[in-house]
């Protein structure tokens, strides 16, 4: 049972991660912000899109577990680890800020999107150690 549960949160978590994508990069501030050039947002399209892939094939691995459900559920859960680490390691670029502009949220002095990061990896270590331990 512990085991469905942490591939329920797997799949979920994957979905959220798609949705979320698109939601957040696709809007004004990013993708269409007028005052970023072409080859900006052409990167952060890039992102975006890769980042959706990436979620969807997490999704169908944790979902339909083509390759058994314990291998299935490792890659995805891999996929999803390296999706929430490139978030962290994009914010120590020199010259880059997870700060999106003055509409961003910050709470103790860290932006919103870094908390919501945070938050990912627990729910993503919940669901891994559920699906692969419990």
């Amino acid at each position: 049972m512990t085991a469905l549960i942490g591939q329920v949160i797997l799949v979920a978590l994957s979905a959220l991660s798609a949705v979320g994508t698109y939601l957040g990069d696709f809007d004004k501030h990013h993708i269409f912000n007028s005052r970023w050039s072409d080859h900006a947002r052409f990167h952060a399209a890039a992102y975006a899109i890769l980042n959706i892939q990436l979620a969807l094939l997490a999704l169908v691995l944790c979902a339909f577990t083509p390759f058994g459900f314990r291998v299935s559920l490792q890659l995805g859960s891999v996929i999803l680890l390296i999706m929430g680490i490139t978030l962290f390691l994009a914010a120590t670029v020199r010259g880059t800020s997870p700060i999106a502009g003055p509409h961003e949220r910050i709470w103790a002095k860290v932006p919103l999107a870094l908390w919501i990061n945070v938050v990912y990896l627990g729910v993503l270590a919940l669901g891994s150690w559920c699906a692969l331990c419990g």
